[in-house]
């Protein structure tokens, strides 16, 4: 008892909370300082469009006398990069802005972490889970969207905690319009917090005022696609039927394997993967992927004029390091193509698409372990740099996501409609990506929104079993 009394009192301390904020602050700058000699690999696509776009055009080809307008990304992210340009060149300075906003949005999760529980104890435990995952400050010294996306989530989710007003609903409505600009996979969220709003009876009028901005401010970028491929799609024209394609393929290819068709992705090494195949079963599965891919190609490859294979020939021998743009006709074809062949593919062997996206769930939480780098001769300081982003994310993300949803379904103690935007985002950013090829990035933006209910529905879990005693 003594022992839990002193825990609970260091927990409960005003210097430790100092303590703990300047602890955040120095793991940051550490993080940061290995992060920016990482490379990302999107890094040299982003900074062309952001150029692109100071140029008056949204392409990373923007420089070829016949460039492609942009059918992979959204603006977002590159319209934020064109903004640091305009102050330095330097990748440097996006890398450090990022890093302050990567600060801010801890500031922000205190303030949620206040709307809902003021004790000191609760922040305490935030702090020192923020330490732990430095999964997440480790993006802000990569050209990536992630840290962005992360404090427009945490925005987002303060201003549900908000007064319910005009200037709020409008505020509310932008950033979701911005995050869909940066990450257009949380398009679908704002009708989650419409339908939370509206059974909120009250808040009728701020939800409509809500719903109907954020429809209004997609419909420019669709404007955009039909202006420049000759069809309103509110999202890119391309992209999704992609990852969906070879989300299917993924755990039916070897490790080590690269797609030579579209993206070059590679299969990663990866010792969580639970299906496995013999050697004959992962050729026979390259051989099958290979010729649809080899068929598709066949097939839309008219769409393409004399023309546009001089350009594909000029982009694939510049090696700039950036995919490889087609003209409209040609990526709506193919975009066509991948979603039938993936939807046909479902549909034949449900069993399995029913296995993989069990685990492609536990993989979008979970950061995997490269056993070729694990096994390798390395020091053991590089061992358990690729062993502890497994066992922190496996442990404060997965499953202090699963434990908080279930203590908050089950729990006389817990109103689980007072949670429900932050509990909704962490489970939409899982749920809308099963389709899709395995990345953990995807669900970064949560991260610290599942930190924030672990912290809270921790400490209230333990405060009382520690009351009972």
């Amino acid at each position: 008892m003594r022992l839990q009394t002193k825990i609970y009192n260091f927990l409960n301390s005003k210097k430790t909370y100092k303590f703990l904020r300047f602890g955040v602050l120095i793991v940051g700058l550490v993080i940061f300082k290995v992060s920016i000699k990482e490379k990302f690999p999107d890094a040299k696509g982003y900074l062309f469009m952001a150029e692109g776009i100071l140029h008056g055009k949204f392409s990373s080809w923007y420089f070829l006398s016949d460039y492609y307008p942009e059918t992979l990304r959204t603006p977002g992210y590159p319209l934020f990069i064109a903004f640091c340009h305009f102050f330095s060149k330097s990748t440097l300075l996006v890398k450090i802005i990022q890093l302050i906003i990567y600060f801010a949005s801890i500031l922000l999760s205190i303030q949620i972490i206040d709307k809902i529980d003021k004790k000191l104890i609760t922040k305490n435990l935030f702090l020192i889970l923020v330490i732990l995952n430095i999964q997440i400050v480790f993006y802000a010294g990569y050209i990536s969207s992630e840290i962005l996306s992360v404090f427009l989530v945490v925005l987002l989710i303060r201003l549900t905690f908000s007064v319910k007003n005009v200037l709020n609903t409008i505020f509310l409505a932008l950033i979701c319009y911005l995050l869909f600009l940066i990450k257009p996979a949380f398009l679908l969220f704002p009708i989650f917090l419409f339908i939370y709003f509206i059974l909120k009876k009250k808040h009728i009028l701020f939800a409509s005022i809500f719903i109907c901005l954020y429809l209004i401010l997609l419909i420019p970028f669709g404007m955009w696609n039909y202006f420049n491929h000759n069809q309103f799609k509110i999202t890119p024209i391309e992209g999704g039927a992609g990852v969906a394609h070879l989300g299917y393929w993924q755990l039916k290819l070897p490790d080590g394997y690269q797609e030579p068709f579209y993206w070059k992705n590679s299969i990663t090494f990866d010792l969580t993967k639970p299906i496995s195949f013999s050697e004959l079963e992962y050729k026979k599965n390259i051989f099958l992927y290979e010729k649809e891919c080899k068929e598709m190609l066949k097939e839309i490859t008219k769409y393409n004029t004399d023309k546009d294979s001089v350009n594909i020939n000029l982009m694939n021998k510049n090696k700039l390091g950036i995919f490889t743009l087609y003209n409209s006709k040609f990526t709506i074809a193919r975009e066509k193509y991948l979603w039938e062949l993936t939807i046909k593919h479902i549909k034949e062997d449900p069993l399995y698409y029913a296995k993989s996206r069990m685990y492609h769930f536990f993989r979008f939480y979970v950061t995997g372990v490269n056993y070729k780098k694990l096994y390798a001769s390395t020091p053991l300081a590089e061992k358990i740099k690729t062993i502890y982003p497994f066992f922190i994310t496996s442990l404060c993300i997965l499953l202090g996501f699963l434990l908080s949803t279930i203590y908050l379904l089950f729990s006389r103690n817990a109103r689980f409609q007072n949670y429900f935007p932050l509990i909704a985002i962490c489970w939409y950013a899982g749920v809308f990506h099963l389709p899709f090829a395995i990345q953990a990035r995807y669900t970064l933006p949560i991260h610290l929104i599942i930190l924030i209910i672990v912290s809270v529905l921790a400490v209230r879990f333990l405060h009382l079993k520690y009351e009972e005693k």
